[in-house]
């Protein structure tokens, strides 16, 4: 191969590298316009995890009442052991967050609207005698079973 061969197969291979850099960019904007996220369109969260994070706050603000109410009547008990015994703040903020903390621990989980609806579960009677609800089948599980 000569000079003047090596200078044309080098100027084609350049121009189809710039087409090649051209397309990749073309490429590039196109999945990068796609790849964005729309933070402002988030799914809700489906009721198992909504009951969870309930459940979970539900013991966070059970632990803090009970524990401020301590605190506090700790404080009750102090003062009252060194003589100041007209200071019942502590001692009624300690009954309000005890009360407070007894709700959160027997609240339910579910809220009436969450309760989970029995629709595919189907009572049947042997003998005259009501035996426990069953799960009613899809086609499909019929077929199977």
């Amino acid at each position: 191969m000569d000079d003047r061969e090596q200078i044309q197969s080098a100027a084609e291979y350049s121009h189809t590298q710039e087409q090649h850099t051209e397309a990749f960019d073309d490429n590039r904007e196109k999945i990068h316009g796609a790849e964005e996220y729309d933070y402002n369109r988030e799914p809700p969260l489906d009721s198992a995890t909504a009951s969870s994070n309930r459940q979970r706050s539900k013991y966070v603000f059970m632990t803090l009442c009970f524990l401020l109410a301590l605190i506090l009547f700790y404080t009750y008990i102090t003062s009252a052991s060194a003589g100041n015994t007209d200071n019942w703040f502590p001692l009624l903020g300690a009954i309000a967050l005890g009360i407070m903390g007894i709700v959160f621990l027997r609240s339910p989980d579910n809220t009436p609207a969450s309760q989970p609806v029995a629709e595919n579960v189907a009572t049947t009677f042997i003998d005259g005698e009501i035996q426990a609800p069953t799960k009613k089948l899809s086609p499909f599980e019929e077929l199977v079973r």
